[in-house]
């Protein structure tokens, strides 16, 4: 009789294939939220790369103010060659 209901444990581990379908739908999900930690990872990286380009544009408002500045000490250079002019005359 044992071995007669061996039959129902083998249709026991005929059901386990559909566990174990369930179990790589879940492998299957957890791919998926891999992908999405990954596209948060990107999206963090995006953010990182807009933080690049903001310090960026900062450094290039610094390098705007430093050839205003230097503008201003050609301006200060021309007037001290223009006093110089003055004192030769």
């Amino acid at each position: 009789m044992g071995t007669r209901a061996n039959p129902q444990y083998e249709m026991g581990t005929r059901a386990n294939p559909q566990y174990e379908m369930m179990t790589i739908a879940n492998s299957q999900y957890e791919m998926g939220t891999i992908a999405n930690s990954q596209y948060e990872m990107m999206t963090i990286a995006n953010s990182q790369n807009e933080m690049m380009t903001l310090a960026n544009s900062q450094y290039e408002m610094m390098t705007i103010a430093n050839s205003q500045y230097e503008m201003m000490t050609l301006a200060n250079s021309q007037y001290e060659m223009g006093t110089k002019a003055k004192t030769s005359i």
